[in-house]
């Protein structure tokens, strides 16, 4: 109580020590917890999407042609990894078959990598697949003296026609 009827230096001094150990309380937050609360969040909205497609019912089935075409864009993000190609983003686009026409989906990587690596990965894809090919390639450097480039490429994936039956 002689704090407050004095006043003065004694009263800063005690206002100041509470909002230090309130500013460490907040610094000094064990790790764990806000790894906690980040998984505790991701639970959160992975329950949340998991009842929506619940609700939405049963998803499409895919085409033999479609998944092998997931399975071919698995394939060219694997081998970008190989290469030392860290893509960050993709982006893709069906685009369905017309009378006399195969289908086909348009891929967009996004990557961040040195020309070496670069020219290895679209080399070794475009000899892996036969239906791929290469559309378009924008490379940008931020700054003349970064190694690394930024990177899009658009390539093709031709659908395959599905296999014919065989009549007995």
């Amino acid at each position: 109580m002689s704090l407050l009827r004095n006043g003065g230096p004694g009263l800063a001094l005690a206002v100041l020590a509470l909002l230090a150990a309130a500013g460490l309380a907040g610094v000094l937050r064990p790790a764990w917890l806000s790894e906690a609360e980040h998984l505790h969040k991701a639970y959160d909205i992975a329950t949340r999407q998991t009842a929506l497609a619940i609700r939405q019912g049963p998803l499409p089935q895919t085409t033999t042609a479609q998944s092998d075409a997931g399975n071919r864009l698995a394939a060219l993000l694997a081998l970008a990894a190989r290469h030392g190609v860290p893509v960050a983003n993709t982006q893709q686009r069906l685009v369905p078959a017309r009378t006399g026409e195969l289908g086909y989906v348009v891929v967009t990587l996004h990557a961040k990598a040195s020309y070496e690596p670069l020219r290895a990965f679209v080399q070794a894809a475009l000899q892996a697949d036969a239906a791929l090919a290469l559309d378009s390639l924008r490379l940008r450097r931020s700054r003349v003296e970064d190694s690394a480039l930024q990177t899009e490429m658009s390539w093709v994936l031709r659908l395959q026609p599905a296999p014919a039956e065989v009549l007995p």
